[in-house]
């Protein structure tokens, strides 16, 4: 029996779709988090950076610090940071 490419489409497609819209797990936005803050910090070389990217960086650690004193979700902390990088 022979499936046509219409019908293996059909089939993955919902599955692909729903993949992709699939919100991050509490974990995974806190290794995102991790993992974003020390490449902020090192990346460039703090002897290289400017001030407005030392004091992102500031903003950014304090937040998280903050996020996570008041038991806030990481997404929260994480939807900051990308909001943060992108806005700058």
């Amino acid at each position: 029996m022979r499936i046509s490419a219409y019908a293996l489409l059909a089939i993955a497609f919902p599955l692909a779709a729903s993949a992709e819209t699939r919100q991050p797990t509490e974990a995974q936005c806190r290794q995102l988090v991790g993992q974003m803050v020390q490449t902020m910090r090192t990346t460039p070389p703090p002897a290289q950076r400017d001030k407005d990217a030392d004091a992102l960086l500031a903003r950014v650690e304090k937040t998280v610090q903050e996020n996570r004193a008041a038991r806030k979700s990481e997404c929260d902390s994480w939807a900051y940071i990308v909001n943060a990088v992108t806005k700058n």
